[in-house]
């Protein structure tokens, strides 16, 4: 089967995220599939050499000019002929979807000699929960019309799917898929080591105001008196400067600047090491879709705190403590709580590492047999 998957590389240049983008593609070529990666969104003129090595084979990585992605993305349709489309982009996937709907990708010859036109999916990760803002108004509505471009529709969470259905998609149109992981990484690392972990609240991620990190920064000031010794990691690239800026500004105010540390970007290596030494993970966001670095989190054997956002609810289950978006009070208390019961964070480990979260391997070939059960309806 040739596949053709169409997604935003805008970090292919950052190693750590690149790999994820391309674990997928490259799943799909180790079942025997032909797989073409297509990214716009992205300045790149040629491909980056670490790429070329990760695109040898069954997969090959095309760019797309970010001026003509539309355009681009259709000529490549057209000369490729795929079994299947997975776009990742919605805006010009859905234009490339209606202008096939329309006016068709194949001539009359193929279409009589049984090539009809790909299966249309749109991969998508969009927040779940009800729309609280105007412009969350404004992307639900949009969603509403993105989602009836596609045959079918792949999801990470179930409260994804709920929300789909909300918007009167029929359920046998829905795919739930969960992000994968790195196989390579055991899932039960931080049993054993549970003790002898650092003191160090940990939040992965990019800084910028979507991350609320000010919130974990305010709850932090509230009890590190009370925990000598603890401190914050946030690591992640510095997407806002001058949100950084607020927020160094905002720790020296609150007097606890010196325990409060921006690693900016690291390489996978290191920030392995980080989950590994790291006592609790924080994620505070004011919205969030299907993040990664709650699975990486959970391999690692690092105790989650997340707010109650980005289908916490799923997470609550694989041992997460959540609390209200944007409380740091109570935040603060529970923080306060796990850093002083190591036997609490043991326990939330344990009821996590159990969970069964699917590697990268296993994604594939469950996408692999729906792909092949759809071809057969």
């Amino acid at each position: 089967m040739k596949i053709l998957l169409y997604d935003s590389l805008g970090t292919i240049t950052d190693a750590h995220w690149g790999k994820e983008q391309l674990a997928l593609p490259q799943a799909l070529a180790q079942l025997g599939h032909e797989v073409i990666v297509v990214t716009g969104d992205c300045k790149l003129k040629k491909v980056p050499e670490k790429f070329s090595l990760v695109t040898t084979g069954r997969t090959r990585l095309t760019l797309v000019s970010l001026a003509s992605e539309t355009l681009g993305l259709l000529e490549i349709l057209r000369r490729e002929k795929p079994d299947a489309l997975i776009c990742h982009r919605r805006i010009p996937a859905t234009l490339v979807s209606f202008i096939e709907r329309s006016v068709g990708l194949f001539s009359s010859r193929e279409r009589r000699a049984g090539r009809g036109r790909p299966l249309l999916i749109l991969r998508s990760d969009f927040i779940s929960e009800p729309a609280r803002s105007p412009s969350e108004i404004i992307e639900t509505l949009l969603l509403a019309v993105h989602v009836r471009a596609f045959d079918r529709l792949i999801v990470q969470t179930s409260c994804q799917a709920r929300k789909l259905r909300w918007l009167r998609v029929k359920s046998p149109a829905i795919w739930l898929l969960p992000w994968g992981y790195d196989s390579s990484v055991p899932n039960d690392i931080g049993v054993a080591r549970i003790s002898e972990r650092l003191p160090i609240i940990l939040l992965v991620g990019r800084v910028t105001r979507q991350k609320a990190i000010e919130v974990l920064i305010r709850a932090f000031s509230k009890i590190h008196c009370n925990l000598p010794g603890w401190r914050l990691s946030i690591a992640g690239p510095i997407t806002d400067p001058p949100y950084k800026a607020e927020l160094l500004e905002l720790a020296s105010h609150l007097s606890c600047e010196q325990l409060v540390s921006f690693t900016g970007w690291l390489p996978k290596e290191a920030l392995d090491e980080l989950y590994r030494s790291s006592s609790l993970f924080c994620q505070p966001s004011k919205y969030e879709a299907s993040p990664l670095v709650r699975i990486e989190a959970l391999l690692h054997g690092v105790p989650m705190v997340i707010a109650d956002t980005g289908c916490s609810v799923e997470w609550k289950a694989r041992g997460a403590e959540t609390f209200p978006v944007g409380d740091d009070t109570a935040l603060s208390e529970i923080l306060e709580k796990l850093a002083l019961h190591p036997d609490l964070r043991e326990r939330m480990v344990r009821r996590g590492s159990h969970q069964n979260l699917m590697s990268w391997g296993a994604a594939a070939a469950e996408l692999q047999s729906r792909l092949e059960s759809a071809a057969l309806s």
